[in-house]
Formats: C-alpha cells, sequence, structure tokens
C-alpha cells in the first residue's frame, strides 16, 4: 500500500493483513470473523504502556456494546506481549493510507468503508453508535436482488452535478429502442431531463468516485469485476411534469445488450414521490438518500414512480466487465459501418 493515494470518506478499505501483536497471526480486517460490524481502528501517538491498554480495555468494552470491534494500531511489535485487540501496522503504512501523521481514530462501517476519522475517543465512540443505530433490525418479507449504497458522492458533489444540470444542454425522454436511429424521445414511457457529462475533468472526478465507492461494492455483492461505464447522465424528473420512468429493462435491446448493471445514484431529497420499484420481486418502494446509489442487473424488471413536487435529480449510468465491453466495440463497429445516427467512431 506505499505510495497510495490518502483513503477518502466512503472509499472501501482495500486488503489489510496486520499482524496480532506478541508474533501472533496475521489477520485481514475483511476477515469473516471480523467484517461485518462498526470497527474503530485506533493509531495511539505514543508507545502503549499498561494505562494505554487499560484504556483500550475500557473502549472496547463500550465498542462491544455496540456489536463492534475495537483495535490498537502499533507501529511496532509489542515484545513478548499479546493482547487480542492489538495489532501492528508495520512502519505505518495503513496509517499513512489515512492520512494519520500523528495518531488519531479511524471509524469502518460495517460494509468495509472509511466512514471517518474522529477526533477524540468519545467523537469516535459516537460515529460507532450512530453506524450502529442506522442499521436496525429488520425482517424482510419481500427484496428485490438489488444493492444499496450510502454516501458514494458527498453533499458538495452533489450541488456540483445539479449546477452542471442547469447550465447544460439537455435532452428529453430519451429511450432505447431496436431498429435504425436506436434511440427516440417517447413521454409516454419517459419523463426525464437528461444532461450527459461531457467535460473531461469532471467525468474523471466521477469516475475515480464511483470506482473507489461503488465499484468494490458490485463486485463484493454480485462477483463481477466490473471494468468500463456508460456514459454518464445527470437527470432530472420533473413534479410538475410529474416525470417518471415507465417500466422497463435495461438490456433487451441490441443496443444496451452489453449492460450488466444500472446505477441510479439520487443528488438531493427534496421532492416527493420518484420512486424505484421492482415488480418481479414485490411492492417495495427504493429511494436512497442524496448522495448515495441503488444498483441492479440490468435484466431486472423496474419502474420509475412520477415524482409529484420538487425536482428529483440523479446520476444514471451502465456497469461491465471486459467480456461487456467487447460486445459493446463490435457494437460500435456496426453502428459505424451502418451509419447509425450519433454514432461517432472511438478516438
Amino acid at each position: 500500500m506505499a505510495n497510495e493515494p490518502v483513503l477518502q470518506i466512503g472509499d472501501a478499505l482495500p486488503a489489510t493483513e496486520l499482524a496480532l501483536a506478541g508474533g501472533g497471526e496475521r489477520v485481514d480486517l475483511r476477515n469473516q470473523r471480523i467484517a461485518g460490524r462498526p470497527i474503530l481502528l485506533w493509531f495511539p501517538a505514543q508507545v502503549p504502556d499498561t494505562a494505554l491498554l487499560q484504556r483500550l480495555a475500557e473502549v472496547r468494552e463500550a465498542a462491544q456494546a455496540m456489536q463492534a470491534l475495537a483495535l490498537l494500531v502499533v507501529t511496532a511489535d509489542l515484545e513478548d506481549r499479546q493482547h487480542a485487540n492489538v495489532v501492528v501496522d508495520q512502519g505505518g503504512v495503513l496509517a499513512a493510507r489515512f492520512g494519520l501523521t500523528g495518531g488519531g481514530w479511524v471509524a469502518i462501517d460495517p460494509s468495509g468503508r472509511l466512514a471517518g476519522k474522529p477526533d477524540t475517543e468519545a467523537a469516535a465512540l459516537d460515529l460507532c453508535r450512530a453506524l450502529f443505530d442506522a442499521l436496525p433490525v429488520v425482517e424482510a418479507t419481500s427484496q428485490a436482488p438489488v444493492l444499496l449504497v450510502p454516501d458514494v458522492f458527498d453533499p458538495d458533489l452533489c450541488v456540483r452535478l445539479i449546477d452542471f444540470w442547469d447550465n447544460s444542454e439537455k435532452s428529453e425522454d430519451r429511450v432505447a429502442r431496436s431498429g435504425r436511429g436506436h434511440q427516440h424521445s417517447d413521454s409516454q414511457i419517459k419523463r426525464r431531463t437528461d444532461v450527459i457529462v461531457a467535460e473531461k475533468e469532471l467525468f474523471g472526478v466521477l469516475r475515480r468516485r464511483l470506482g473507489s465507492r461503488l465499484v468494490p461494492e458490485v463486485r463484493k455483492a454480485f462477483q463481477v469485476p466490473i471494468t468500463n461505464l456508460e456514459a454518464i447522465r445527470i437527470g432530472c424528473y420533473e413534479g410538475h411534469a410529474r416525470g417518471y420512468f415507465g417500466r422497463h429493462r435495461d438490456n433487451d435491446t441490441e443496443f444496451t445488450a452489453h449492460r450488466q448493471f444500472a446505477v441510479s445514484l439520487n443528488l438531493n431529497d427534496s421532492y416527493d414521490g420518484g420512486q424505484v420499484q421492482f415488480p418481479e420481486y414485490g411492492r417495495t418502494l427504493y429511494r436512497p438518500p442524496a448522495g448515495g446509489a441503488v444498483v441492479f442487473s440490468c435484466s431486472l424488471l423496474h419502474e420509475v414512480f412520477p415524482v409529484t413536487a420538487g425536482r428529483r435529480f440523479a446520476l444514471f449510468t451502465f456497469l461491465f466487465d471486459a467480456a461487456g465491453a467487447e460486445r459493446e466495440r463490435k457494437l460500435q463497429e456496426k453502428l459505424i459501418a451502418g451509419g447509425y445516427e450519433g454514432v461517432k467512431p472511438r478516438s
């Protein structure tokens, strides 16, 4: 992990093997015995002594009450002293990934993403409590095979994307269809105004953010190594027009068959309606909070309910692996050779 970029809030924790202090076995923070709960990592600024280890025991007990795990991370082994909750970050490599230079706290959420870097022990336990409370125990009676990922984008980026939509050229109600001219406008199926993110710098920001916060979750949940994404769109469902998208699948034409996963990432909360439903799997409605995404197989039937007040802004794109990329490449060649509208040779 040397010379890797500093992890940001929401980034997935990379494979992280640490040794238990006192010559113990090596452990991975994503191991099944550790993951799936909040994890607090305490990087002390000084060499641990008896008092500090006693304090760790108190933090560990408080964390256990929230089904969390607290670990003390030291940069050099504790000679002849084994401790189940002390691990060794040899040379401070992991601390550097978190951007810590003088000690500190790190919180990892149950999905294995960086949740925060609290300033104090009290703040660390408060964040741990918030992570625990955010996931109440529920009994599911119906559930589509979809992935909900919160905090993919921070509020500032959401605002930036809405501003980008406001100030860009727009297209309305575009849907895919088979046959010549593979996209057309059809307000009987879809009422949404889109802007394609063609600005190189902004596209790069979005690609990196999706790559560090969303793609690892897709690989973990669906075991698909994502390599490509389609054009990124910012869309708006207007309340005054009762913006909606009728029941459809996202890969049922020759122009969309390469798609594997759809991403619908909400950018704001100030609207009514606009939920996503998967009618083949019940009547459950999905509405991620601002900055959060719902990801699902493009073969799932789904619809977007009408927005009845306000405006729902969201980012939309499609993800696929290397095999899907090859199918898309062949499609592009076919379209170019056939003179289809709106298709340009790749540079």
